[in-house]
């Protein structure tokens, strides 16, 4: 029994709109548009893009879409045969979904299905919809299990042409379950719908001979990992991108979050460093005094910390710039458009599906993900996350300078001299394979989270993934791993001190973006030591380096003694 209506709010008062909009949507879901106003050339406010929030059970579904003025008015999909009307295509369709016990659509499917169509220019049953030329950002977020991957997939199928054999959907994932390509494979069974996978296989580039890059060209789908899916687009010039009107990126919690962390016992003989181990910090005989601090162990720490980098979602941003730039047909069209006073065509929408993102960093990520999607820019880069400035004014920072090759035997030497808890090794040089096979080769818990496959097939994600759970679960007391915003400021779990292997001379400001995993609560008995090369520097002076960095952060640097390099001096 239906005992109100469902809320719902419009922007600009319109209420004819917003009852029309609300008139098929059942009590259990939630509809909300908002339009956001900007200012013009003439001063006069114009609106920019509109935003609208559905809530459906669990799940939440927002949308941003640029220079939209009208309101989505869509109707429930009761039954899955309302997705393509009468069509061949829908008839395959309909006999996949019965043959794998899909009877009916469920909750979410009903409302979302209708809405993700609309913002690709389609209705139910296949007819041709309209939709505002701008820019559009869905967010689907939603539990486990409950449909979000399989509710696009099906509305990206819906929207296809079949009749046309180019590429016209673009679907990625960095997460290891591949759900996109079952979800594919088990909708297109009896279809006349092609796709092509291009998965995380530790290939360096791509072969325009292969065969999979000539069947991606008659393709309606291409799906696979970023990384792999952004060497195809930027390398292969034969492959038309003319109709590509759609990227989904699916599981970003993989690329925030990676596995979700259990609490393991470690392999039999494996040395598991003891928690009084990982909580105390000692620097004994520095010029500035004894140092004594610890972090308290986070309670949620194994369960919230992150374990794969943010480089997936920088790879899309980079994927939608080089469609755009590659839709050589819609630009030009667009450019004629334009010059008799019509619009321009319509641009490529994107869609993120997500578990629900509920702690404040990964929540910026997100904003800042679909602003650089919105934007064409990367705000994703080093440059855009303002350094800790607080933190880095109050806690210490030491240097050590020693040639390259000199790097781990110093490293060494503080670690034989000092108690040190557990501790980051950020390193942008090339060699940082090097540096983490000399660790190992000294017998130094270290863990990686490197660039590039594994052994056995292991996937860079699959790598890097466990290298964080063995640092956050307390097997191994270094992570060595590179300067990556989200890596820095989402993935770590806190700790009191941080190692640089040098510092990328055209970015020197990535110094201070590599203090956020540092507990601001203990920052006065926090720790940076920067290893750095020598050159240029004067007798009884700091490297340029240093000085420069100095300026930059308006710090001091201590000069670490010699004395605790024991390994460097034996």
């Amino acid at each position: 029994a239906v005992t109100s209506s469902p809320a719902c709010s419009e922007g600009d008062g319109d209420h004819s709109d917003r009852e029309s909009v609300c008139s098929n949507m059942s009590i259990s879901s939630t509809l909300s548009t908002m339009s956001s106003p900007s200012k013009n050339c003439s001063g006069r406010s114009s609106r920019a893009s509109k935003t609208v929030h559905l809530s459906v059970s669990e799940c939440s579904i927002d949308v941003e879409q640029q220079g939209s003025s009208a309101s989505p008015k869509t109707q429930l999909c009761t039954e899955f045969g309302m997705l393509c009307g009468a069509s061949g295509h829908g008839e395959g369709l309909l006999q996949c979904l019965t043959m794998y016990g899909y009877q009916t659509p469920n909750k979410l499917q009903q409302h979302t299905i209708p809405l993700i169509l609309h913002y690709l220019g389609r209705q139910l049953g296949g007819r041709t919809g309209s939709v505002g030329k701008g820019k559009s950002c869905i967010v689907l977020q939603g539990p486990p299990k409950s449909g979000k991957t399989s509710t696009v997939v099906l509305s990206v199928l819906a929207s296809l042409d079949v009749d046309l054999h180019m590429p016209q959907a673009i679907l990625l994932t960095s997460s290891p379950k591949l759900d996109l390509d079952k979800y594919l494979r088990v909708f297109t069974l009896m279809q006349s719908i092609n796709y092509v996978a291009f998965n995380e296989d530790g290939a360096e580039g791509i072969d325009e001979a292969s065969q999979e890059v000539k069947a991606a060209r008659t393709a309606h789908v291409l799906v696979g990992h970023p990384r792999r899916l952004l060497a195809l687009l930027s390398s292969c010039a034969s492959l038309c991108l003319d109709n590509v009107k759609v990227i989904v990126m699916d599981d970003l919690e993989a690329a925030l979050h990676g596995a979700p962390l259990r609490e393991e016992e470690p392999p039999a003989g494996e040395k598991q460093l003891q928690p009084s181990e990982k909580q105390s910090l000692r620097l004994v005989g520095l010029p500035s005094g004894d140092k004594r601090g610890g972090v308290a162990p986070q309670q949620d720490e194994l369960s919230s910390s992150m374990a794969a980098p943010c480089s997936p979602m920088e790879d899309v941003v980079q994927i939608a710039r080089v469609l755009e730039c590659r839709q050589y047909s819609l630009n030009m069209a667009g450019t004629y458009n334009i010059r008799e006073g019509k619009e321009a065509s319509s641009k490529i929408r994107v869609i993120v599906i997500s578990e629900p993102l509920v702690d404040q960093p990964s929540k910026k990520i997100l904003r800042v993900f679909k602003n650089s999607l919105m934007k064409k820019k990367n705000l994703i880069l080093t440059e855009n996350y303002p350094p800790p400035m607080k933190l880095i004014k109050a806690m210490k920072h030491y240097y050590a300078a020693a040639p390259p090759s000199e790097w781990v035997r110093v490293f060494a030497g503080l670690v034989q001299s000092l108690m040190f808890p557990r501790a980051l090794i950020f390193c942008d040089e090339p060699d940082i394979g090097r540096y983490y096979k000399e660790m190992c080769d000294l017998g130094i818990a270290v863990s990686a989270n490197l660039p590039g496959a594994g052994e056995n097939g292991a996937t860079a994600s699959e790598i890097q993934r466990k290298a964080v759970q063995d640092f956050t679960s307390n097997r191994s007391q270094f992570l060595l791993t590179h300067s990556e915003p989200a890596v820095c400021q989402i993935m770590l779990p806190k700790v009191s001190c941080v190692f640089h292997f040098g510092l990328p001379s055209q970015m020197p400001s990535v110094y201070g973006v590599r203090l956020l995993p540092l507990e601001e609560k203990v920052a006065k008995d926090a720790a940076s030591i920067f290893l750095v090369r020598p050159d240029g520097a004067k007798p009884g002076a700091s490297p340029p380096a240093v000085a420069s960095l100095g300026k930059l952060f308006g710090i001091t640097f201590t000069d670490m003694p010699w004395e605790f390099l024991s390994a460097t001096n034996a």
